[in-house]
């Protein structure tokens, strides 16, 4: 899986190649302070181009302390990701037929488990991509 994050309008003559083991973030710069109420992507220092990590809900002392805060913004999640067809694929067998079917209602009707596991999609899935 290759992770990314579009926080920028790409220019015109870029193009983005979104592939089918791709997952895709779509970030929105703002100001720091909306942070604690909000997922938000950010470059470590010293990494790559490219090479982003997530953070639910974090305090702004967090967000110093990772690098996320610059020239007093921060890029929020958005809530729009584009999911390759790989990873949809991957992700829909592992609800289906893996561990993640007890988190399902077809799961479950087919489980001898009683009670649906916890599955969060910002702390379980995008945070693991």
């Amino acid at each position: 899986v290759r992770s990314q994050v579009l926080a920028d309008r790409p220019r015109a003559e870029s193009k983005q190649n979104l592939g089918p083991h791709d997952v895709t973030g779509l970030g929105l710069r703002v100001e720091s302070w909306y942070g604690p109420r909000h997922g938000v992507f950010f470059a470590p220092p010293g990494s790559s181009t490219g090479d982003w990590s997530f953070l639910q809900k974090p305090s702004l002392d967090q967000l110093e302390e990772v690098g996320g805060v610059t020239n007093g913004q921060i890029v929020v999640d958005t809530g729009v990701f584009h999911v390759g067809s790989a990873v949809a694929h991957a992700l829909l067998r592992l609800a289906l037929d893996g561990p993640l079917a007890c988190c399902t209602d077809r799961g479950l009707r087919h489980s001898l488990q009683v009670n649906p596991l916890r599955l969060e999609f910002y702390s379980d899935v995008i945070m693991s991509l």
